[in-house]
Protein backbone atom coordinates (compact mmCIF):
# COMPACT_ATOMS: atom_id res chain seq x y z
CA UNK A 1 0.00 0.00 0.00
CA UNK A 2 2.90 2.32 0.75
CA UNK A 3 4.06 1.59 -2.34
CA UNK A 4 1.40 2.55 -4.42
CA UNK A 5 0.63 6.28 -2.56
CA UNK A 6 4.29 6.70 -3.68
CA UNK A 7 3.74 5.56 -7.05
CA UNK A 8 0.74 8.04 -7.66
CA UNK A 9 2.07 11.58 -5.85
CA UNK A 10 2.96 12.52 -9.88
CA UNK A 11 0.07 11.10 -11.43
CA UNK A 12 -2.15 12.92 -8.79
CA UNK A 13 -0.44 16.31 -8.61
CA UNK A 14 -1.05 16.16 -12.73
CA UNK A 15 -4.61 15.24 -12.51
CA UNK A 16 -5.32 18.08 -9.88
CA UNK A 17 -3.31 20.67 -12.00
CA UNK A 18 -5.75 19.92 -14.88
CA UNK A 19 -8.52 20.28 -13.10
CA UNK A 20 -7.80 23.32 -10.85
CA UNK A 21 -6.80 24.89 -14.35
CA UNK A 22 -9.76 24.31 -15.80
CA UNK A 23 -12.04 25.39 -13.07
CA UNK A 24 -10.25 28.81 -12.96
CA UNK A 25 -10.89 29.41 -16.27
CA UNK A 26 -14.59 28.57 -16.04
CA UNK A 27 -15.07 30.56 -13.28
CA UNK A 28 -14.51 33.81 -13.92
CA UNK A 29 -16.21 33.46 -17.39
CA UNK A 30 -20.14 33.64 -17.02
CA UNK A 31 -19.86 32.60 -20.19
CA UNK A 32 -19.18 29.08 -19.98
CA UNK A 33 -20.61 28.02 -16.98
CA UNK A 34 -24.46 27.28 -18.42
CA UNK A 35 -26.22 28.16 -21.44
CA UNK A 36 -25.66 27.42 -24.31
CA UNK A 37 -22.70 25.33 -22.81
CA UNK A 38 -23.76 22.23 -20.66
CA UNK A 39 -23.64 23.35 -16.99
CA UNK A 40 -22.48 19.58 -16.17
CA UNK A 41 -19.33 20.96 -17.49
CA UNK A 42 -18.42 24.13 -14.28
CA UNK A 43 -19.85 21.45 -11.82
CA UNK A 44 -17.96 18.38 -12.94
CA UNK A 45 -14.58 20.89 -13.16
CA UNK A 46 -15.36 22.11 -9.87
CA UNK A 47 -15.78 19.28 -7.82
CA UNK A 48 -12.69 17.74 -9.83
CA UNK A 49 -10.73 20.49 -8.44
CA UNK A 50 -12.27 20.18 -4.98
CA UNK A 51 -11.70 16.48 -4.74
CA UNK A 52 -8.84 16.35 -6.70
CA UNK A 53 -6.40 18.94 -4.52
CA UNK A 54 -8.19 16.91 -1.13
CA UNK A 55 -6.84 13.52 -2.17
CA UNK A 56 -3.53 14.79 -3.35
CA UNK A 57 -2.79 16.34 -0.07
CA UNK A 58 -4.53 12.62 2.08
CA UNK A 59 -2.33 10.77 0.10
CA UNK A 60 0.57 12.99 0.66
CA UNK A 61 0.14 13.32 4.76
CA UNK A 62 -1.57 9.81 5.72
CA UNK A 63 1.90 7.76 3.45
CA UNK A 64 3.94 7.02 6.42
CA UNK A 65 1.48 7.07 9.11
CA UNK A 66 -1.24 4.60 7.66
CA UNK A 67 1.90 2.16 7.33
CA UNK A 68 2.62 2.28 11.21
CA UNK A 69 -0.53 2.90 12.75
CA UNK A 70 -1.80 -0.47 13.50
CA UNK A 71 -5.63 -1.95 13.03
CA UNK A 72 -8.23 -1.05 13.85
CA UNK A 73 -6.91 2.68 13.94
CA UNK A 74 -5.45 2.13 9.93
CA UNK A 75 -9.46 1.02 8.98
CA UNK A 76 -10.14 4.90 9.34
CA UNK A 77 -7.61 5.33 5.92
CA UNK A 78 -8.99 2.57 4.17
CA UNK A 79 -12.39 4.28 4.40
CA UNK A 80 -11.05 7.52 3.83
CA UNK A 81 -9.52 6.28 0.74
CA UNK A 82 -12.12 4.31 -0.45
CA UNK A 83 -14.51 7.98 -0.09
CA UNK A 84 -11.57 9.56 -2.13
CA UNK A 85 -11.38 6.57 -4.96
CA UNK A 86 -15.35 6.67 -5.45
CA UNK A 87 -15.49 10.31 -5.74
CA UNK A 88 -13.26 10.68 -8.42
CA UNK A 89 -14.79 7.61 -10.27
CA UNK A 90 -18.39 8.94 -10.10
CA UNK A 91 -16.21 12.77 -11.59
CA UNK A 92 -14.45 10.54 -14.31
CA UNK A 93 -17.63 9.70 -15.08
CA UNK A 94 -19.39 12.81 -15.35
CA UNK A 95 -16.15 13.52 -17.53
CA UNK A 96 -17.11 10.57 -19.60
CA UNK A 97 -20.07 13.09 -21.39
CA UNK A 98 -18.43 16.12 -21.88
CA UNK A 99 -14.55 15.07 -22.70
CA UNK A 100 -13.42 13.09 -25.34
CA UNK A 101 -11.62 9.99 -24.61
CA UNK A 102 -9.08 10.50 -27.48
CA UNK A 103 -6.07 12.94 -28.47
CA UNK A 104 -7.21 11.98 -32.17
CA UNK A 105 -10.72 13.54 -31.90
CA UNK A 106 -8.69 16.63 -30.67
CA UNK A 107 -6.89 17.64 -34.25
CA UNK A 108 -7.92 19.39 -36.86
CA UNK A 109 -11.74 19.94 -37.18
CA UNK A 110 -12.28 18.26 -34.28
CA UNK A 111 -12.56 20.47 -31.18
CA UNK A 112 -15.17 22.78 -33.48
CA UNK A 113 -17.97 20.41 -33.66
CA UNK A 114 -17.12 18.24 -30.68
CA UNK A 115 -20.71 18.49 -29.09
CA UNK A 116 -21.34 21.86 -31.23
CA UNK A 117 -24.44 23.50 -29.51
CA UNK A 118 -26.87 24.43 -32.35
CA UNK A 119 -27.39 27.62 -33.06
CA UNK A 120 -23.94 28.58 -32.12
CA UNK A 121 -20.90 28.63 -34.11
CA UNK A 122 -18.30 28.31 -31.29
CA UNK A 123 -17.94 25.14 -29.14
CA UNK A 124 -16.46 25.06 -25.83
CA UNK A 125 -13.43 24.36 -26.34
CA UNK A 126 -12.94 27.35 -28.57
CA UNK A 127 -14.49 29.54 -26.43
CA UNK A 128 -12.62 28.44 -23.54
CA UNK A 129 -9.13 28.74 -25.54
CA UNK A 130 -10.08 32.29 -26.61
CA UNK A 131 -10.82 33.36 -22.77
CA UNK A 132 -7.86 30.82 -21.73
CA UNK A 133 -4.48 32.83 -21.52
CA UNK A 134 -2.06 30.11 -21.67
CA UNK A 135 -4.21 27.22 -24.17
CA UNK A 136 -4.50 29.68 -26.97
CA UNK A 137 -5.61 26.79 -29.17
CA UNK A 138 -9.12 24.38 -29.53
CA UNK A 139 -6.98 21.68 -30.00
CA UNK A 140 -4.56 22.06 -27.30
CA UNK A 141 -7.63 23.21 -24.60
CA UNK A 142 -9.64 19.64 -25.87
CA UNK A 143 -6.20 17.43 -25.48
CA UNK A 144 -6.33 18.60 -21.57
CA UNK A 145 -9.64 17.61 -21.31
CA UNK A 146 -8.56 14.24 -22.95
CA UNK A 147 -5.34 14.39 -20.84
CA UNK A 148 -7.33 14.90 -17.13
CA UNK A 149 -9.80 12.12 -18.30
CA UNK A 150 -6.92 9.56 -18.68
CA UNK A 151 -5.48 10.78 -15.46
CA UNK A 152 -9.27 10.28 -14.13
CA UNK A 153 -9.28 6.52 -14.84
CA UNK A 154 -6.31 5.50 -13.62
CA UNK A 155 -6.04 6.93 -10.05
CA UNK A 156 -9.73 5.85 -9.92
CA UNK A 157 -8.44 2.22 -10.56
CA UNK A 158 -5.30 2.45 -8.18
CA UNK A 159 -7.05 4.67 -5.76
CA UNK A 160 -9.97 2.04 -5.55
CA UNK A 161 -7.49 -0.50 -5.08
CA UNK A 162 -5.57 0.93 -2.49
CA UNK A 163 -8.44 1.55 -0.40
CA UNK A 164 -9.83 -2.20 -0.91
CA UNK A 165 -6.46 -3.25 0.06
CA UNK A 166 -6.22 -0.74 3.03
CA UNK A 167 -9.73 -2.19 4.26
CA UNK A 168 -8.64 -5.88 3.77
CA UNK A 169 -5.40 -6.16 5.42
CA UNK A 170 -7.17 -3.93 8.67
CA UNK A 171 -10.26 -6.62 8.79
CA UNK A 172 -8.06 -9.55 8.80
CA UNK A 173 -5.26 -7.78 11.15
CA UNK A 174 -8.25 -7.38 13.27
CA UNK A 175 -9.79 -10.65 13.19
CA UNK A 176 -6.28 -12.41 14.21
CA UNK A 177 -6.20 -9.88 17.23
CA UNK A 178 -9.37 -10.76 17.80
CA UNK A 179 -8.39 -14.48 18.38
CA UNK A 180 -5.52 -13.77 19.88
CA UNK A 181 -7.38 -11.83 22.46
CA UNK A 182 -9.84 -14.80 23.36
CA UNK A 183 -6.97 -17.28 23.29
CA UNK A 184 -5.06 -15.27 25.65
CA UNK A 185 -8.49 -14.61 27.47
CA UNK A 186 -8.18 -10.85 27.43
CA UNK A 187 -11.24 -9.00 26.64
CA UNK A 188 -11.87 -6.40 23.74
CA UNK A 189 -11.55 -3.38 25.81
CA UNK A 190 -8.03 -4.67 27.00
CA UNK A 191 -6.60 -5.12 23.28
CA UNK A 192 -8.38 -1.59 22.33
CA UNK A 193 -6.56 0.06 25.12
CA UNK A 194 -3.12 -1.39 24.03
CA UNK A 195 -3.80 -0.40 20.46
CA UNK A 196 -4.41 3.19 21.91
CA UNK A 197 -2.01 3.17 23.74
CA UNK A 198 1.02 1.78 20.51
CA UNK A 199 -0.96 5.20 18.31
CA UNK A 200 1.57 7.07 19.24
CA UNK A 201 4.39 5.30 17.86
CA UNK A 202 4.60 6.63 14.37
CA UNK A 203 4.79 10.62 15.77
CA UNK A 204 8.15 8.72 17.53
CA UNK A 205 9.12 6.91 14.56
CA UNK A 206 8.58 9.85 12.46
CA UNK A 207 10.34 12.23 14.81
CA UNK A 208 13.09 10.17 14.76
CA UNK A 209 13.54 9.19 11.00
CA UNK A 210 13.61 13.56 10.68
CA UNK A 211 16.36 13.64 13.54
CA UNK A 212 18.19 10.31 11.71
CA UNK A 213 18.57 12.51 8.77
CA UNK A 214 20.81 15.65 10.11
CA UNK A 215 22.51 12.92 12.43
CA UNK A 216 23.55 10.89 9.36
CA UNK A 217 24.58 13.85 7.48
CA UNK A 218 27.04 15.32 10.25
CA UNK A 219 28.90 12.01 11.30
CA UNK A 220 30.31 12.24 7.78
CA UNK A 221 31.82 15.46 8.55
CA UNK A 222 35.73 15.82 8.84
CA UNK A 223 36.75 15.32 12.46
CA UNK A 224 38.01 18.74 13.03
CA UNK A 225 34.42 20.02 12.88
CA UNK A 226 33.04 17.13 14.70
CA UNK A 227 34.62 17.81 17.39
CA UNK A 228 34.25 21.47 17.82
CA UNK A 229 30.85 21.12 16.93
CA UNK A 230 30.28 18.21 19.77
CA UNK A 231 32.68 20.41 22.22
CA UNK A 232 30.42 23.83 21.73
CA UNK A 233 27.21 21.72 22.23
CA UNK A 234 28.12 20.08 25.21
CA UNK A 235 29.46 23.21 26.91
CA UNK A 236 25.83 24.95 26.06
CA UNK A 237 24.11 21.70 28.11
CA UNK A 238 26.54 21.16 30.66
CA UNK A 239 25.99 24.96 31.57
CA UNK A 240 22.21 24.82 31.38
CA UNK A 241 22.55 22.19 33.82
CA UNK A 242 25.13 24.19 35.87
CA UNK A 243 23.73 24.40 39.77
CA UNK A 244 23.69 27.98 40.77
CA UNK A 245 26.33 28.58 43.31
CA UNK A 246 28.06 26.20 45.82
CA UNK A 247 27.16 28.49 48.50
CA UNK A 248 23.41 27.64 47.71
CA UNK A 249 24.03 24.17 48.95
CA UNK A 250 25.60 24.57 51.52
CA UNK A 251 23.22 26.88 53.06
CA UNK A 252 20.40 24.19 51.92
CA UNK A 253 19.29 22.01 54.44
CA UNK A 254 17.81 18.27 53.60
CA UNK A 255 15.03 17.10 55.19
CA UNK A 256 13.81 13.47 55.12
CA UNK A 257 10.46 12.73 54.78
CA UNK A 258 11.01 10.63 58.41
CA UNK A 259 13.67 12.79 60.13
CA UNK A 260 15.01 10.72 62.84
CA UNK A 261 16.26 12.91 65.77
CA UNK A 262 19.65 12.88 67.11
CA UNK A 263 19.73 11.73 70.63
CA UNK A 264 19.78 15.20 72.76
CA UNK A 265 20.74 13.82 76.05
CA UNK A 266 18.96 14.02 79.44
CA UNK A 267 18.56 12.44 82.68
CA UNK A 268 20.71 9.44 82.61
CA UNK A 269 19.07 7.66 85.20
CA UNK A 270 20.26 5.62 87.61
CA UNK A 271 24.44 5.26 86.82
CA UNK A 272 25.37 1.69 86.97
CA UNK A 273 28.64 0.04 87.37
CA UNK A 274 29.75 -0.28 84.21
CA UNK A 275 28.71 2.91 82.94
CA UNK A 276 31.04 4.42 85.66
CA UNK A 277 33.71 2.17 84.29
CA UNK A 278 33.39 3.58 80.93
CA UNK A 279 32.66 6.87 81.59
CA UNK A 280 36.48 7.35 82.28
CA UNK A 281 37.94 8.27 78.82
CA UNK A 282 40.62 6.09 78.94
CA UNK A 283 39.78 3.32 79.85
CA UNK A 284 36.74 3.28 77.34
CA UNK A 285 39.89 3.75 74.05
CA UNK A 286 41.49 0.90 76.00
CA UNK A 287 38.26 -1.01 75.79
CA UNK A 288 37.10 -0.10 72.20
CA UNK A 289 40.79 -1.44 70.69
CA UNK A 290 39.62 -4.75 71.51
CA UNK A 291 36.23 -4.32 69.74
CA UNK A 292 34.64 -3.47 66.56
CA UNK A 293 32.99 -0.08 65.18
CA UNK A 294 29.45 -1.25 64.99
CA UNK A 295 30.41 -3.09 68.45
CA UNK A 296 30.90 0.17 70.39
CA UNK A 297 27.77 1.69 68.83
CA UNK A 298 26.01 -0.69 69.74
CA UNK A 299 27.05 -0.88 73.48
CA UNK A 300 26.10 2.95 73.24
CA UNK A 301 22.43 1.51 72.86
CA UNK A 302 22.27 -0.42 75.92
CA UNK A 303 20.94 2.08 78.76
CA UNK A 304 20.78 5.58 78.95
CA UNK A 305 23.37 5.61 81.37
CA UNK A 306 25.91 3.98 79.72
CA UNK A 307 24.74 6.47 76.32
CA UNK A 308 25.65 9.14 78.14
CA UNK A 309 29.26 7.49 79.18
CA UNK A 310 30.16 6.23 75.71
CA UNK A 311 28.66 8.85 73.32
CA UNK A 312 27.73 12.03 75.29
CA UNK A 313 26.02 14.88 73.63
CA UNK A 314 28.68 17.21 74.06
CA UNK A 315 31.04 15.39 73.07
CA UNK A 316 29.13 13.32 69.78
CA UNK A 317 31.48 13.96 66.85
CA UNK A 318 34.59 13.66 68.53
CA UNK A 319 33.81 10.82 70.32
CA UNK A 320 32.55 9.11 67.04
CA UNK A 321 35.81 9.87 65.29
CA UNK A 322 37.91 8.57 68.00
CA UNK A 323 36.01 5.29 67.84
CA UNK A 324 36.65 5.13 64.05
CA UNK A 325 40.94 5.43 64.66
CA UNK A 326 40.59 2.57 67.98
CA UNK A 327 38.53 0.31 66.59
CA UNK A 328 38.77 -2.48 63.97
CA UNK A 329 41.93 -3.51 62.40
CA UNK A 330 44.14 -0.60 61.35
CA UNK A 331 45.24 -1.95 58.33
CA UNK A 332 42.17 -3.02 56.74
CA UNK A 333 39.68 -0.08 57.96
CA UNK A 334 37.04 0.29 55.14
CA UNK A 335 34.05 2.13 54.99
CA UNK A 336 30.81 -0.08 54.55
CA UNK A 337 28.92 0.45 51.51
CA UNK A 338 25.83 1.17 52.49
CA UNK A 339 25.91 3.54 55.70
CA UNK A 340 28.94 5.82 57.08
CA UNK A 341 29.87 2.54 59.35
CA UNK A 342 33.43 1.20 59.78
CA UNK A 343 34.02 -2.16 58.94
CA UNK A 344 37.44 -4.20 58.64
CA UNK A 345 38.68 -7.45 57.61
CA UNK A 346 37.10 -10.04 60.83
CA UNK A 347 33.44 -7.45 60.64
CA UNK A 348 32.24 -7.25 57.13
CA UNK A 349 30.10 -9.66 55.42
CA UNK A 350 30.32 -9.90 51.42
CA UNK A 351 26.67 -9.23 49.83
CA UNK A 352 26.56 -9.93 45.79
CA UNK A 353 24.07 -6.87 45.06
CA UNK A 354 23.47 -5.84 41.35
CA UNK A 355 25.70 -3.14 39.70
CA UNK A 356 23.13 -0.47 39.79
CA UNK A 357 22.98 2.39 36.87
CA UNK A 358 23.83 5.22 39.77
CA UNK A 359 26.71 3.10 41.16
CA UNK A 360 27.96 2.30 38.22
CA UNK A 361 28.43 6.26 37.43
CA UNK A 362 29.91 6.65 40.17
CA UNK A 363 32.50 3.83 40.38
CA UNK A 364 33.23 4.19 36.53
CA UNK A 365 33.26 7.32 35.28
CA UNK A 366 36.03 9.74 35.86
CA UNK A 367 36.46 13.56 35.74
CA UNK A 368 38.42 15.74 33.43
CA UNK A 369 39.11 19.25 32.20
CA UNK A 370 38.28 20.61 29.16
CA UNK A 371 41.69 20.49 27.76
CA UNK A 372 42.39 16.95 28.76
CA UNK A 373 38.64 16.18 27.59
CA UNK A 374 39.00 17.69 23.59
CA UNK A 375 42.60 16.75 22.76
CA UNK A 376 42.50 13.07 24.97
CA UNK A 377 38.32 12.23 23.88
CA UNK A 378 37.23 14.28 20.85
CA UNK A 379 40.55 14.69 18.79
CA UNK A 380 41.93 11.21 18.10
CA UNK A 381 40.87 10.09 15.24
CA UNK A 382 37.43 7.85 15.37
CA UNK A 383 35.00 6.48 13.20
CA UNK A 384 32.74 8.44 11.56
CA UNK A 385 29.49 7.08 12.52
CA UNK A 386 30.77 6.65 15.95
CA UNK A 387 29.04 9.06 18.18
CA UNK A 388 31.63 9.39 21.04
CA UNK A 389 29.00 8.56 23.72
CA UNK A 390 29.70 5.57 26.13
CA UNK A 391 26.70 3.16 26.26
CA UNK A 392 28.57 0.85 29.05
CA UNK A 393 26.03 1.74 31.99
CA UNK A 394 23.59 -0.81 32.74
CA UNK A 395 19.58 0.44 31.51
CA UNK A 396 17.01 1.46 33.92
CA UNK A 397 14.58 -0.95 34.68
CA UNK A 398 12.04 1.80 34.33
CA UNK A 399 11.36 2.42 30.59
CA UNK A 400 11.23 6.03 29.63
CA UNK A 401 7.96 7.67 27.67
CA UNK A 402 9.71 7.84 24.79
CA UNK A 403 10.70 4.17 25.43
CA UNK A 404 7.36 3.28 27.08
CA UNK A 405 6.15 3.86 23.68
CA UNK A 406 7.62 0.51 21.89
CA UNK A 407 8.11 -1.45 24.70
CA UNK A 408 6.22 -2.34 28.36
CA UNK A 409 8.05 -1.79 31.15
CA UNK A 410 8.28 -5.73 31.88
CA UNK A 411 10.06 -5.73 28.66
CA UNK A 412 12.54 -4.11 30.57
CA UNK A 413 12.53 -5.81 33.20
CA UNK A 414 13.83 -8.65 31.41
CA UNK A 415 16.16 -7.26 29.45
CA UNK A 416 18.32 -6.46 32.85
CA UNK A 417 21.35 -8.09 32.02
CA UNK A 418 23.00 -6.53 35.46
CA UNK A 419 25.81 -7.94 36.87
CA UNK A 420 26.25 -8.69 40.49
CA UNK A 421 29.16 -7.16 42.46
CA UNK A 422 30.40 -8.25 45.67
CA UNK A 423 29.84 -5.62 47.63
CA UNK A 424 31.23 -5.36 51.66
CA UNK A 425 28.65 -4.45 54.50
CA UNK A 426 28.49 -3.66 58.22
CA UNK A 427 26.81 -5.99 60.83
CA UNK A 428 23.88 -3.74 60.98
CA UNK A 429 23.05 -3.46 57.12
CA UNK A 430 23.52 -7.33 56.55
CA UNK A 431 20.49 -8.28 58.02
CA UNK A 432 18.63 -6.34 55.29
CA UNK A 433 17.29 -7.52 52.12
CA UNK A 434 18.89 -6.81 48.44
CA UNK A 435 16.35 -4.96 47.66
CA UNK A 436 16.23 -2.32 51.23
CA UNK A 437 20.20 -2.13 50.75
CA UNK A 438 20.04 -1.28 47.08
CA UNK A 439 17.17 1.10 48.02
CA UNK A 440 19.64 2.85 50.73
CA UNK A 441 22.51 3.05 48.92
CA UNK A 442 20.66 4.82 45.87
CA UNK A 443 19.59 7.98 48.06
CA UNK A 444 23.04 8.18 49.16
CA UNK A 445 24.95 7.55 45.85
CA UNK A 446 22.97 10.14 43.95
CA UNK A 447 24.07 13.18 46.35
CA UNK A 448 27.42 11.82 46.00
CA UNK A 449 26.94 12.09 41.66
CA UNK A 450 25.58 15.76 42.18
CA UNK A 451 28.51 16.91 44.74
CA UNK A 452 30.15 19.36 42.43
CA UNK A 453 33.51 18.40 44.80
CA UNK A 454 33.82 15.11 44.11
CA UNK A 455 36.63 13.77 42.43
CA UNK A 456 37.77 17.89 41.46
CA UNK A 457 41.36 16.51 40.39
CA UNK A 458 41.47 15.75 36.55
CA UNK A 459 42.99 12.10 35.84
CA UNK A 460 45.11 13.42 33.05
CA UNK A 461 46.72 16.73 34.02
CA UNK A 462 45.94 15.52 38.45
CA UNK A 463 44.70 19.53 38.37
CA UNK A 464 41.85 21.02 40.08
CA UNK A 465 38.99 21.33 37.33
CA UNK A 466 37.25 25.06 38.36
CA UNK A 467 34.65 25.17 35.45
CA UNK A 468 33.25 22.89 33.35
CA UNK A 469 33.86 18.87 34.18
CA UNK A 470 33.65 16.02 31.44
CA UNK A 471 33.04 12.66 32.57
CA UNK A 472 34.58 10.09 30.62
CA UNK A 473 33.79 6.06 30.98
CA UNK A 474 37.02 4.28 32.39
CA UNK A 475 35.94 1.24 30.27
CA UNK A 476 35.18 2.68 26.93
CA UNK A 477 36.65 5.89 26.79
CA UNK A 478 33.96 7.70 25.75
CA UNK A 479 32.32 10.89 27.52
CA UNK A 480 29.67 10.22 30.07
CA UNK A 481 26.70 12.13 28.63
CA UNK A 482 23.97 11.20 32.13
CA UNK A 483 22.26 13.75 33.59
CA UNK A 484 23.60 12.59 37.23
CA UNK A 485 27.02 13.48 37.39
CA UNK A 486 27.45 17.71 38.37
CA UNK A 487 28.36 19.26 35.74
CA UNK A 488 30.75 21.87 37.17
CA UNK A 489 33.66 21.95 39.22
CA UNK A 490 33.78 23.59 42.68
CA UNK A 491 36.74 26.25 43.06
CA UNK A 492 38.75 26.07 45.77
CA UNK A 493 41.10 22.62 46.20
CA UNK A 494 39.08 22.03 49.55
CA UNK A 495 35.75 22.19 48.39
CA UNK A 496 35.44 18.26 48.31
CA UNK A 497 35.10 18.29 51.74
CA UNK A 498 33.01 21.24 52.52
CA UNK A 499 30.67 19.21 50.72
CA UNK A 500 30.82 16.30 51.63
CA UNK A 501 29.74 17.59 55.32
CA UNK A 502 26.81 19.76 53.71
CA UNK A 503 25.78 17.20 51.83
Amino acid sequence: VGVLRFAIFVPFGVYVNFAKSHWNTIKIHDLLQGAPYSPLIAKGERLAATWGEFGFYWNFAVWIPAIIIPAPFSLVFGIVDLAVAVMIGILTNLQTGYAPHSRDKCAGSGPHYWQLTPGTNESFFEASARLNATKTSAGRMCKSYVEEWKYGVTLSFFYTLIAATNIIISVILCVIAARESRRRQRSFREWLLEAIISFPRFIAVVLYLLWCIPVAIFRCLPIGIKSRTRYTRRIAVKTGQRLSTPHEIKLRKLRPNHPVMRYQGGDGGEPTGLADFLGVYDILMLVAENLHYTDIVNLSLVSKSIREAVLPVADYDRRLNHFKMYTCQARSRKQCWVCTNQICKKCKHFRALKQTTSYFHLDTCQPYCSSCYFTHIQLPPQPRVDPRVCRCAPPSPTPSFLQRLFHDKQYFINAQHTKHVTRMVCRECNRYLDSELLENREKRTRAELRNPGREGKCVKCEKWIKGVKWWVCGNCKKECVARCHAPWGKKGKSGGQETQETV
